[in-house]
């Protein structure tokens, strides 16, 4: 952790102490992630990181370029989401704005979802399932999905991983389609 996150802080103690009492060995995990991305600050406020030579997000306004992304899919009824890659969550807080939609993440690298825990906001993560470094299953997931889920991919946040997303994401088509 560095100074950068200051005032995020408290989101990350408070998204660590509701995946311990929710996701005990998901908590474990992140506890045994040795290192923590460098935060940086962005030129219009917001945090972003840089891992593997590739910026997370946005290095100038983060959380208005989220918006601005994935605007249009706010438009539909609060209803479920499934995330393929966290980046640092500022589209997750976005879509999930209103109180009635939920989700499901789905995301590879602990470092990220780690890192993630200082802008996702505590109410937001709540109403999220996560699964985090590992191969998601049939079974795990299926009784999740609702025909009308829809799949938002963090484009950056799996730059590099593309054959787990893909494999992840047609799981979550196969299963969808077993639903209707």
């Amino acid at each position: 952790m560095n100074n950068e996150t200051g005032e995020n802080s408290n989101y990350f103690s408070q998204n660590l102490s509701f995946l311990k009492a929710s996701y005990p060995s998901l908590y474990r995990d992140l506890h045994a992630v040795s290192g923590m991305p460098r935060f940086e600050k962005a030129k219009k406020g917001g945090l972003t990181i840089k891992l593997e030579g590739v910026y997370i997000e946005s290095r100038f306004d983060p959380e208005n370029e989220s918006r601005k992304l994935f605007g249009k899919l706010q438009t539909r009824p609060a209803g479920f989401f499934v995330f393929l890659g966290t980046g640092l969550g500022y589209h997750i807080n976005f879509l999930l704005e209103d109180e009635g939609a939920g989700g499901m993440l789905i995301e590879q690298s602990r470092e990220i979802f780690r890192a993630s825990l200082f802008i996702i906001r505590p109410d937001v993560l709540r109403r999220i399932v996560p699964f985090v470094g590992v191969d998601v299953k049939p079974g795990e997931i299926g009784a999740l999905l609702t025909e009308d889920a829809l799949v938002v991919s963090h484009r950056r946040s799996i730059q590099g991983r593309e054959r787990y997303y893909s494999r992840a994401g047609s799981l979550i088509k196969n299963c969808i389609r077993e639903i209707e």
